[in-house]
């Protein structure tokens, strides 16, 4: 779902949104040594907003948005009993002329242009088992990546990444947090599933 909304001078609440289905497809080889090999790809996801709205908010406010499409590669290997290692690269597609979703419409006139390039973006870190049995599983993930920034004249970012899975039984809890440098990007995430034994 792609939601945009604009206040008018004139306080008129302008809104639009559109959803669209897209399917992702991947797979996953876990060879008997311990090693693991994946391969994943999304599709690119456009959304035709009415940007005739624009006059009313008199600003180029409403337009259109594009998700570029990703394709990931991954491994994973054991490197003591309980802690695996785990690298995978993301190919991120090249924006269209569409804004980029999340751009703000920094490619305007006037503004910063988006970057019109394919990135790679690869991410490290280690999954430390800290409790496993039949019903019982505990498992602390921390890594780190470099985003490539979108936009012209702006730095790449460093981000840290931690997570923390809890299984009991079928319930499984999944807890994520994302901090890039200075401060200057946040993100949480948090699952709770019910899967069989």
């Amino acid at each position: 779902i792609y939601q945009q909304k604009f206040q008018t001078p004139g306080s008129v609440l302008l809104e639009q949104q559109k959803q669209t289905n897209f399917i992702s497809v991947g797979m996953t080889l876990r060879l008997s040594d311990g090693w693991g090999l994946g391969l994943a790809h999304s599709p690119p996801i456009s959304y035709n907003m009415d940007e005739t709205l624009n006059t009313e908010a008199g600003q180029k406010w409403f337009r259109s948005g594009y998700i570029p499409e990703k394709t990931t590669v991954g491994f994973h290997l054991p490197v003591r009993p309980q802690i695996t290692l785990v690298v995978d690269g993301d190919l991120i597609g090249k924006p269209h002329q569409s804004i980029a979703v999340g751009s703000g419409g920094a490619s305007d006139s006037g503004g910063i242009p988006l970057k019109e390039e394919s990135n790679w973006i690869f991410h490290g870190g280690l999954e430390w088992e800290l409790v496993r049995n039949h019903s019982d599983e505990v498992i602390w993930r921390m890594g780190t990546y470099r985003e490539p920034s979108r936009f012209s004249r702006t730095l790449n970012r460093t981000h840290w990444t931690l997570g923390l899975e809890v299984r009991f039984g079928p319930a499984i809890l999944n807890v994520a947090f994302d901090q890039s440098t200075n401060f200057n990007n946040t993100a949480q995430g948090f699952n709770l599933s019910l899967s069989a034994l």
